[in-house]
């Protein structure tokens, strides 16, 4: 891997991302570069260490290409050891403690120590959480033997937090389209639900595998009005097995299952704005 360590033209930011599991480290670390870029106009360089994942939010991204770009993000394959460029912008993000490449937190430290050049701030961005605790350690240092000082950033609902993600547009745009339920009924048409009408219940479920979905379920069934759920293959459905009819590795998307008063329907994976509708 080579080194430049000379103060960038552009004063971009590098995030890195390890996909963990359940698309949750990539989806925020997806939406904060896209809104960095796209509202705060900072030239972003995304680093993932598993395209394949990301591909299944982001269907246009090849998963073999080392380096592509949407949305005015710059992705790049991360692997270990790093063997793409790396030059040292304004900031590094190291997102839910996915510990940085050796080599990038070796670079951090040679700016660190060299007269002439300024370290990028090294964030380290946390998971969000509404305990009380976060306030207290929101922004707080972490010093590294090197003299650099790594900061951690924890999103909140309070104003000692962090904050949330949230485009300056996502609220008007998900009034206008709520406003006319003609735009939900396309959106069930396009994605090949069957069985919705305007006025019923609607649930989005999304989780990790829990004993609580199927009791939730359960619950659903003896709804007095009707309730669809809609559940995209993944891990939810790991927790349903002890009320769907079949193995849920046969299930496809597009099927849909009803159960009393409750139907399921089993969705594809999508992307962000999609799963936003």
């Amino acid at each position: 891997m080579s080194v430049n360590n000379s103060k960038p033209l552009h004063h971009h930011w590098d995030i890195f991302c390890a996909v963990v599991d359940n698309y949750g480290d990539i989806g925020v670390t997806w939406r904060l570069a896209k809104q960095l870029v796209a509202e705060y106009d900072i030239p972003i360089n995304l680093w993932v260490d598993d395209l394949l994942s990301f591909s299944h939010i982001l269907p246009m991204l090849d998963p073999h290409k080392s380096k592509q770009m949407f949305n005015g993000v710059n992705i790049f394959q991360w692997n270990n050891p790093l063997d793409i460029a790396f030059i040292a912008g304004d900031v590094v993000i190291e997102a839910f403690a996915c510990e940085l490449p050796s080599q990038i937190k070796s670079t951090i430290d040679q700016l660190h120590q060299h007269p002439h050049h300024q370290a990028p701030t090294w964030l380290n961005l946390e998971y969000l959480s509404a305990e009380d605790w976060v306030e207290g350690c929101h922004g707080l240092p972490s010093s590294q033997p090197s003299g650099v000082k790594k900061w951690f950033y924890f999103p909140g609902f309070t104003s000692k937090t962090g904050g949330l993600i949230c485009e300056r547009e996502l609220f008007n745009q998900r009034d206008e389209w709520q406003a006319d339920s003609k735009h939900k009924l396309a959106l069930f048409n396009k994605l090949g639900l069957q069985g919705i009408n305007a006025q019923d219940t609607v649930i989005s479920v999304f989780s990790y595998e829990t004993p609580a979905l199927a009791a939730l379920c359960e619950l659903w069934q003896t709804s007095p009005t009707p309730i669809h759920a809609l559940i995209p293959k993944g891990r939810s459905l790991h927790s349903l097995t002890s009320i769907l009819p079949c193995d849920i590795k046969y299930l496809m998307p597009g099927q849909q299952f009803t159960i009393g008063n409750l139907t399921l329907h089993i969705l594809p994976m999508t992307d962000q704005n999609g799963f936003d509708r």
